[in-house]
């Protein structure tokens, strides 16, 4: 019943989301994000528009390894990388590259930044760009180059939450909520707590990003991923997290395997199991009782066939209802690592609070 409440929500959301971004856009919020990648940059960098071509600051394309300086004798800044420099001559407007060739491009000395046109950096370093409409609160310069993840619909919906933080920040509005959610009241008097269990071996930067925030969470592994790497597993339990089995058409062995696993990499035992898939639910649920374990369920699912937290909205949206409690399954791939951050902001700029599961706060079975 949990699961299913969770997809009818989320199919109200996708029809209520799609009408509202065209035409929320309409409405001009004054404010554009410039994003590189799957990665929304603050708002202290903003692009705008000079006789209908698009101009942003010179240093945002460092994330793409084209590096940047400026050389105060001549009043020249430069962008190069390993292939290509590019000179921009603020004394007389003049481009020109590192072979002599010359540009029809003027670069823009503004509030201190220097500003070049977006399009022909692009061209000139293999990049492309595109315009999202975001509506109300703020739409986004996005610069992207082979190894983006998400599409613009999906970048769109995972940034929402950070995007509103950072514009409220901006604007010195501490108020608003996106996604005109139901319920009423402030996210920060809601008391909704939020249980996040991660599948599958996280990177690095998916534990930094716990670490930033302040966020402890559930890891939930196979006896392979502990082999795999032990060394995060120490890491995830030297951080405070949790870790528990999972399980699939052998719980009873799976589980006795990850146990030993888990006391020899990192000398410690579990009581937490979780199942692989829907349908070895029941399997685990009966050894989690033969054996006095803990089944951990879940009612927000953002694997979503194997995509990861693509929609971050799938919480965010289900936060904005106030339910007491959020039990959240997100797969460890490339796709949360991109997207957690927003979700984190979300979690602590709206007063909710993000506990790690354990034996003791284990879901309700319906």
């Amino acid at each position: 019943m949990r699961r299913l409440l969770s997809l009818c929500l989320i199919v109200c959301l996708v029809f209520c989301l799609l009408p509202a971004m065209s035409a929320a856009s309409a409405s001009g919020s004054g404010v554009c994000f410039i994003a590189t990648n799957d990665n929304l940059l603050e708002l202290t960098y903003q692009p705008y528009w000079q006789n209908s071509t698009i101009y942003v600051p010179y240093t945002v394309f460092v994330n793409f390894k084209v590096y940047n300086s400026f050389h105060q004798s001549s009043n020249t800044a430069s962008l190069y990388s390993s292939t290509k420099q590019l000179y921009f001559d603020l004394n007389t407007g003049e481009t020109y590259d590192g072979n002599g060739t010359y540009y029809n491009i003027t670069p823009v000395s503004r509030g201190g930044q220097i500003y070049v046109p977006l399009d022909f950096i692009c061209g000139q370093y293999g990049l492309t760009w595109s315009y999202i409409d975001g509506g109300e609160y703020g739409d986004v310069c996005r610069i992207k180059d082979g190894s983006v993840f998400l599409t613009d619909d999906q970048f769109l919906t995972a940034a929402k939450p950070l995007m509103v933080s950072r514009y409220n920040a901006y604007v010195g509005n501490s108020g608003g909520n996106w996604g005109g959610g139901g319920g009423g009241g402030t996210a920060s008097d809601s008391g909704s707590i939020v249980y996040l269990s991660f599948v599958g071996l996280p990177s690095a930067a998916l534990l930094d990003s716990l670490v930033e925030y302040g966020v402890r969470a559930a890891f939930f592994l196979t006896a392979d991923e502990i082999r795999q790497s032990p060394d995060t597993v120490r890491r995830i339990v030297g951080e405070g997290h949790s870790v528990g089995a999972l399980c699939s058409a052998d719980p009873s062995a799976e589980y006795a395997e990850i146990s030993s696993l888990l006391l020899d990499a990192a000398r410690v035992k579990t009581v937490l199991i979780a199942s692989a898939a829907p349908e070895y639910d029941e399997s685990c649920i009966h050894v989690a009782d033969v054996y006095g374990l803990v089944f951990w369920d879940y009612d927000t699912d953002c694997i979503q066939n194997g995509t990861g937290l693509t929609y971050a909205s799938l919480i965010t949206a289900y936060l904005e209802y106030r339910p007491a409690r959020l039990d959240a399954r997100i797969l460890c791939c490339d796709a949360t690592d991109a997207c957690l951050p927003s979700v984190l902001s979300y979690i602590n700029d709206n007063g909710f609070t993000a506990r790690a599961p354990s034996e003791v706060n284990a879901p309700e079975l319906e």
